[in-house]
C-alpha cells in the first residue's frame, strides 16, 4: 500500500512505499538479456570476439537471476493450497526453504507474513530475500530435497485477518484523502492489535477534530459492501481499488469487499511534529 494516489482508473502509483521491494531483479534480468543480444549483434557486425565473453556472462547471470527469483503467486491467485517445487534448502537454527513459486505472502508493506505448512512442516515466517527469492522459515527441513514437489497450505484464518486489516488501512486512506484533500499518507502498519496509518498535510489538526465524522463515513462505506479489486499488471504495476476510490499501488492481500471488515473504530489520533498517526481496529460485526 502506498501513500501516492493517482486519479483515474488507469493511473496509479508505480512504486508501492509500503509493499515488498520493487521488481529490481526483473529489470536487471531484462537489462542483462538486452546486453547479451546487443553484444551478439555487435560481434557479428564487427567480428570482434572480445564481445563473446560478455554475451555468455550476461546469459549466465540471467539464468542465475531466473533461478533465484520466486514467482509470487499470491499477487494474482487467492489459492491457499497446492504444490510447489523446492529450489533450495538452507539448514540452520531457522531453516530456510525456497521454492520456484509461492502462495505465502512475505512480510512487508506493513503486513505480517503468512503462515501455514509445507510438506506438513510448519511455516513459521516468510521473508523477501535480497536476490529476489522468498524465504520460507520452517520448523525443520528434514526430508525436504531440492527438486522435490511438496504440498503446501496457507493458514486461512491468519490470512483473512491480515487481509482485512490491510483493506481497512486502504479504506481509511481513501476516505481520509477524499474528505481532506490537502493530506497524504506517508506510512502504514497493518498488524492486528497495533494497526496505524500516518498522514501529513495542512488538515491534520482538522482530522483530529472531525475524527468521529471520519469514522462514521468509513463505517458507512463498510455497510455499502464496496468491491475490492485489482488493476494493472499483478507483477509490475498492481494496484488495489475500493469501489470508485482511486487505486493505490499495493502488493499485499485484501478482503473481497468492505463488507467483510466488520466494525471499524479509530483507536487513537496522535499529532507530533506535523505528522498525524491514526490507530485503528476492526472487529467482527
Amino acid at each position: 500500500m502506498t501513500g501516492t494516489n493517482y486519479a483515474g482508473g488507469a493511473e496509479f502509483a508505480a512504486i508501492d512505499l509500503w509493499a515488498s521491494p520493487p521488481p529490481i531483479l526483473m529489470i536487471a534480468a531484462v537489462t542483462l538479456l538486452s546486453t547479451a543480444a546487443e553484444a551478439t549483434a555487435d560481434m557479428g557486425n564487427r567480428r570482434d570476439r572480445r564481445w563473446l565473453g560478455g554475451s555468455v556472462a550476461a546469459r549466465h547471470q540471467l539464468r542465475e537471476l531466473e533461478t533465484a527469483m520466486t514467482i509470487k503467486r499470491y499477487l494474482d491467485d487467492r489459492a491457499l493450497n497446492g504444490v510447489v517445487e523446492v529450489t533450495a534448502v538452507i539448514p540452520g537454527d531457522r531453516p530456510i526453504v525456497r521454492c520456484n513459486e509461492t502462495w505465502f505472502h512475505a512480510q512487508g508493506g506493513g503486513q505480517k507474513a503468512d503462515r501455514g505448512t509445507l510438506a506438513a512442516i510448519p511455516v513459521l515466517d516468510v521473508r523477501h530475500a535480497p536476490d529476489g527469492a522468498v524465504d520460507h522459515i520452517v520448523a525443520v527441513s528434514d526430508g525436504l530435497e531440492v527438486g522435490g514437489r511438496y504440498a503446501f497450505a496457507v493458514d486461512e484464518e491468519w490470512r483473512v485477518l491480515n487481509s482485512k486489516f490491510h483493506t481497512a488501512a486502504h479504506l481509511l486512506v481513501s476516505v481520509c484523502e477524499s474528505m481532506f484533500p490537502s493530506v497524504s499518507v506517508i506510512a502504514g502498519h497493518q498488524w492486528p492489535g497495533e494497526a496505524r496509518v500516518d498522514f501529513v498535510g495542512e488538515a491534520v489538526e482538522e482530522i483530529i477534530e472531525r475524527s468521529d465524522q471520519l469514522e462514521q463515513v468509513i463505517r458507512d462505506e463498510i455497510r455499502r459492501d464496496l468491491p475490492v479489486t485489482f488493476v494493472g499488471d499483478p507483477y509490475v504495476s498492481r494496484a488495489c481499488q475500493i469501489g470508485g476510490y482511486a487505486p493505490i499501488a499495493c502488493s499485499g492481500t485484501h478482503a473481497l469487499s468492505t463488507g467483510e471488515l466488520g466494525q471499524f473504530r479509530i483507536r487513537s489520533a496522535k499529532l507530533k511534529r506535523g505528522q498525524l498517526r491514526l490507530g485503528y481496529e476492526i472487529t467482527a460485526a
